[in-house]
Order: C-alpha cells, then structure tokens, then sequence
C-alpha cells in the first residue's frame, strides 16, 4: 500500500478521535491489508505524534489472524466513567498529577500506562510493564521542581511522557544571620482561665537567648531551645501559667531572640492574641451540627485535630471554659474537659444555667430484636457510651448529672439484660452499667427522646431457619462516587471497582435470604455521613463498606498491597477478624481454583466514618491496591470481584452463625432442648428516607468493569 493511501486514513482517523478503529498493517507474502478492530474502548490520540510516529505505532503490531467464530456479544453492563480516558496507549503518566506539590520525600510512586508490547524507562531506569497496560515504579526525588520522565519504545516508535512536580526541601534551621524569627504560635486567638497554661512555639536562629513577654502581664518568661542532637536547631518553646490577678484582653505574646556575641536583638509579635476568660457568669452553648464531634484536645496543627470522644446530639448543652482559635474548651466534670468546634455550636443567651440535672428511675424493656433501656433526665446533657472490650457490659457516662434513681424497672421481656447498675463518679458525674451477656447483643444506639435518654442495645435477629444470613438486613455500602476515590494505573476509578464487588454481594447475600439495603445502586451521591445514617434508617444488622486501597505519598507500595479489614467498636472486631480470616482462605491458597494469591496487609483498628456506625457490627473492607497494576487488572475480572464478595460472605456466615447461636460446622441444628439464640423479632426495615431492602428482588448482574474479561482465572498470581 502506498504512502498517499495511509495519510489519507491517519487524517481521517484525527478527525474521529472519540471511537476510532484502528486498522492494523501486515506485511505477509506480499503487501496486503487485514482489518481489525485493536481496541473496543475509545483509544486516544497524542496530538503531537508526527505522521511518520504514528504510522510506525500502527504498522509494529504483528498480523491479525481472522477468526471464523461467530462474534459473542456480552449483554453484561459495562462501568465506564466518562471522566477518565478508556485508552490506555501508547503511555500515560496517572500520578503524581502535573503541578503537585509533594512533602520533602526522598523517594516516591508514580504509576501510570503504557503498551505493553514496548520497554519503559523512567527517568533512565527500565520499569516492568503488567500485562493489563499498567506500570508503578518508585522514583528518587530531589527538592524543588522535579521531572519525571517516560519513554516506552515500540518497536521502532519513542513514546514520552512527563510530570513536573515540585518536591518541598527538608526543614532546615533558620540562619543566624540576620538574626531572624520565622514562625511564632500562637497562631490564633486564646480565651483562658487562670490555672490555664499559654504555650509559646518558635522558630528562630538557633544558639541564641530567648523569652517571651506577655503584654499587661509582668516579667520576662525563658524560652528554651532544643537539643543540639535535634536534626533542626532554633526550635524555642515556654509556657506561662495564667494567674489569678492576670487582668488582659486581646493581649500580644512577644518573643525576643538576643545574640550576645554580636550585640544583636530580634523581636516579634504573634498573630494570636490572649485574653482571661469572664467567669462571672457561664458561657452556654448548645449543640446544632448534625455531625459535631467532641474531641479529646486541641488541634495539634492545621488539619491535624485530637481524636474523637464522642458524638453530642443536637441540642446537647455544653459549658464553654476556654477557647482556642476556633475550637472551643468545654467542661464535662471537675476532672476532664473536652473541645468542640465553634461552627457546631450556638450561643445560648448571658444567664443560661449550667447544664445540670437529676437521673430519676431506670427501666428496661424491650421492643422487637432491641432491649431499651430509659434514664429520665429532664435535659440534654452530655455523654459517653463505652463498650466493654469482652462485650459483657456498656457503661454511660453523663455529665452534669446526679443520682436520683431509687428504682431500676426490668420488663419480663428484656432478656438481653442481665442487670442495670448506676454509680455516682464523682459530685457531677453519674454513669449507668448495663451489664448484658456476651453474644445477646451486637450493636447500640444512644439519643434522646425528649429529655429521656434512651440506650437501645440491639440482639441479633431471633433464627427461623438452619440459614444463618435468613432473616437478616444487611448494608453493602460501595465506597464514594462522585468523589471517585483512588485512580488505577489504567484509569480504573475505585468508585466503579467497589460498586462491581458490592452488586456480586449483593446477588450472594440475597441468594442465602437475607435483606439487602445498596447504599449506593450507581453513580449517585450518597455524603459520607448519610451512609450510616441510611443504614441505620432501614434498621440494618450488619454494614459492609466496600472499598480498595491506596497510599500516601511517600510508601512503598511494594511493600505495601493486597487486602485487609478495619474495624471501630470493640463488638465489630471478630466480625472483622472472621472476614479477614475468610479473605485469607481465598487468597492465600496456591489452588487453581483461586483467583489470585494476595497480600495480608493485616487487621486494623480504624477511626473512619462506616466502621464508626454504633447501632451495628460495622467494617470496611479493602480487597485490593488500586495503584499496583496486577491489582488493578485483578479488579477489572469478574472471577476476582466474586471472590471478595465470597471472602466477605463466609466471613459473615461465620461471625453470624455465632452470633444466632449455631454450630460452626455444616450441621447447624441445635440438640432438642439446648437454647436458640437471643429471643427477639426479625428487623422492621424502612422507616422516612430508608432504602427498601431488596428481598424478592432481582438483584442486578455484576458490572463489567472498562477492559473486564469474563469469569476466568488469572495465568499470573
């Protein structure tokens, strides 16, 4: 064929570059042309290949054997998201995306595609390409602007591709000339009470005498310098204690450095300023952010806060004792205080009275699978629910209240609940301990009902059947959408990867009759804090949130993949432990029959927003690493996707069987006389804004992710 004849096609196929069809060329006995469409996905074109580039990617593929099979079209539906590219050739660089600005890191990952008929290099070092089109590769940085650069040869045709970054240095010390002050704290402004320490940060030249002076307060207060075996010198820090006859409003903090060898003086002001607290009368607030969170201290730096206490309802009343920036100290009892955000919060009026209160008499009934137990208060105070780790007890604890309990009431149906107990802790603390056997109960929910407080310890669903899952609602949650989550090497966005594990699920757990409530049906937005509240609505038993990983800037995801399970509460841990046992039955055999042999990244305590769910056994699962190609083109297989959904389900049908009293063995029918499980009534699902569960559904056929191949077993493991 003539050379007129291809670059008349290459600018037709320019002109089509939203569903090309590529023609190969082969060169066989003499000349001669074999149509065949390469790519079934949109593939796309580098605008700035020149014709003879282009030519040369096209001609190097090797000749195309027609087949004679009639065509088999899947009627599977297909995941593919219009907002990453389907074409993976010639090479792309995913991450780190151009422009970034990475920490001070000596070494880092960057993933991305390329044709896997070519060699990669980057940056001058060669890097495996995956079968599936994927590459990952750790590259060596050095600070400031930083290019990483690929090239893949095919056949006689040079790819590249490129990202400019740029790599923050290393902390380094301030130069001690000129004498120089780089950063004081406090940052923002501080409201305290005497008793209240004033904590004073510096970063300055190093070697040098230092203090701090605190306007309308008198004296020179020391800042000490760090040691000299600290990797950055110049770190000053000092604290003041405010005093009783410490009088200041809007007062500055000012730090001097003095250098003594050249005569010098550096002063500075913060940016904070301080001020002493009114305790004439008590500053109020009350609780009006659906999602506020108490926490056990300050935030240690910008978008680094303590860690959660607890989680006050609306309307919780709250004394404020201190104030720091934006986060607010609130007294909870005479020995702890706690911290709040400001936006989560009112105002209440001058005169406002502490929020304090009587507990009158305890009862304890119970109401369909759930056991409730009631403590009037008269008003919202705050409180704490700790689980016992043995799950033989939950103990509340309120602040602000007093015993007034001279009854405890127990309905003869309330057999979850062996004793309810109450101790006054100290003059204003009073917690209730409802003590309740092991294995009665798997899940709790705490709120008011006006102003009683209300305890509700749920019981697993009472077994009709020898099918554990019978029965049971269970919340499959597919982790994000329209914030996509992690993105594959080839594109492949996690959002679609765990919705296609989710629905496999889904078909499974159906198939053992239980009741499932999708979180997520598609590509709808669903906020991270209305998940658990879904599945609380539909009064589900167990949540599952499925998910798949991804690292941080800085690992090594070499030495970091393959699958594990995170966990809050302590009642969640052995349905997670059984879960994770289960994927560790699928994935680490070295049988055929197995999709693929994985990684154990472990079992682990997780402070994420789905295994906090409290009214139910709650994990989340990361069956894979989105950024490791072999992974990825795992994930684009039906055969893998079914065998997370099937890790999952026997780690259920194991915790479950347990939990509903059952043997672990095949034969689960209990000896005539021995005891069932927890008595209680299946769940009532539905309720305002709840998801229908999907009994008697069809549910829907698993999702084909872009470049997915029927139900096959990987050659490589």
């Amino acid at each position: 064929m003539d050379r007129d004849i291809l670059k008349e096609r290459f600018v037709n196929m320019q002109k089509m570059r939203k569903r090309l069809i590529v023609f190969k060329v082969g060169v066989m006995a003499g000349i001669c042309l074999s149509a065949s469409v390469l790519w079934a996905d949109p593939m796309e074109v580098p605008q700035d290949l020149s014709l003879d580039e282009s030519l040369s990617v096209f001609s190097a593929t090797a000749p195309v054997v027609l087949s004679t099979e009639p065509v088999q079209v899947s009627t599977v539906p297909v995941v593919v998201s219009t907002e990453t590219p389907a074409g993976i050739f010639p090479l792309k660089i995913v991450h780190p995306p151009e422009g970034a600005t990475l920490p001070y890191l000596r070494t880092s990952f960057a993933y991305g595609s390329a044709d896997p008929r070519g060699t990669l290099s980057i940056n001058g070092k060669a890097v495996p390409i995956h079968p599936g089109g994927g590459f990952l590769a750790m590259v060596s940085f050095t600070t400031g602007t930083f290019v990483i650069q690929a090239e893949l040869r095919v056949g006689t045709a040079t790819h590249t591709a490129s990202r400019k970054i740029f790599v923050s240095g290393p902390p380094v010390a301030s130069p001690v000339v000129p004498l120089t002050i780089e950063t004081l704290r406090p940052e923002g402004d501080m409201e305290l009470r005497p008793g209240d320490p004033i904590s004073i940060f510096c970063k300055g030249s190093p070697g040098m005498e230092a203090f701090f002076q605190i306007e309308g307060v008198h004296g020179k207060f020391p800042l000490l310098e760090n040691s000299k075996d600290a990797p950055v010198r110049g770190i000053y820090r000092g604290t003041y204690i405010l005093q009783p006859e410490d009088k200041i409003k809007n007062a500055q903090v000012r730090v001097t450095l003095v250098d003594r060898e050249r005569g010098e003086k550096a002063g500075k002001g913060t940016r904070g300023r301080v001020s002493r607290m009114d305790e004439e009368i008590p500053r109020m607030v009350e609780v009006t952010g659906e999602n506020a969170v108490v926490r056990a201290g300050p935030a240690y730096a910008a978008g680094d806060k303590a860690g959660y206490l607890f989680f006050p309802p609306v309307g919780t009343r709250l004394q404020v004792v201190g104030r720091q920036g934006e986060e607010l100290k609130v007294r909870l009892s005479q020995t702890r205080n706690a911290w709040i955000t400001q936006s989560d919060v009112r105002v209440l009026p001058k005169g406002t009275h502490l929020a304090s209160t009587t507990a009158g008499s305890l009862a304890a009934v119970s109401r369909e699978n759930s056991t409730l137990i009631r403590v009037p208060l008269g008003q919202k105070i705050p409180f704490e629910v700790r689980p016992a780790d043995d799950r033989r007890s939950v103990d509340v604890s309120f602040f602000g209240a007093v015993s007034n309990s001279d009854w405890i009431h127990y309905d003869s149906s309330a057999t979850a609940v062996a004793q309810v107990r109450w101790f006054q802790d100290d003059s204003d603390t009073y917690r209730v301990r409802v003590v309740a056997p092991s294995g009665t109960w798997w899940g709790y929910d705490a709120r008011y009902e006006g102003a009683t407080f209300v305890l509700e310890l749920r019981s697993p669903p009472v077994l009709k059947s020898t099918s554990p899952l019978e029965g049971l609602t269970v919340a499959v949650d597919a982790g994000h959408s329209s914030d996509k989550g992690s993105v594959g090497p080839t594109g492949l966005l996690e959002k679609d990867a765990n919705l296609a594990i989710a629905l496999v699920l889904q078909k499974k757990l159906l198939a053992e009759k239980a009741r499932v409530v999708m979180i997520r049906k598609g590509n709808e937005h669903v906020s991270l804090y209305d998940r658990p509240k879904m599945a609380w609505q539909a009064r589900a038993d167990v949540l599952i949130s499925v998910h798949n990983n991804a690292l941080p800037e800085g690992a090594n995801p070499f030495e970091r993949n393959g699958y594990g399970v995170y966990y809050f509460h302590p009642y969640s841990l052995e349905l997670a432990r059984d879960i994770h046992g289960a994927y560790a039955d699928v994935f680490k055999s070295t049988s055929p029959a197995q999709a693929a042999v994985l990684r154990d990244d472990s079992l682990h305590y997780g402070n994420l927003a789905l295994p906090r769910t409290p009214q139910m056994p709650a994990v989340l699962t990361e069956s894979a690493y989105m950024i490791v190609p072999r992974e990825e083109a795992l994930l684009k297989t039906e055969a893998f996707q079914d065998a997370c959904a099937e890790a999952m389900l026997k780690g259920l049908k194991r915790y479950v069987r347990r939990m509903r009293g059952m043997e672990e063995e095949a034969v689960m029918q209990k000896p005539a006389g021995q005891k069932k499980g927890p008595a209680g009534r299946a769940p009532v699902t539905g309720g305002k804004g709840a998801p229908k569960p999907s009994k008697g559904e069809s549910p829907k056929k698993p999702r084909r992710l872009p470049g997915a191949t029927p139900l096959a077993v990987p050659e490589w493991h």
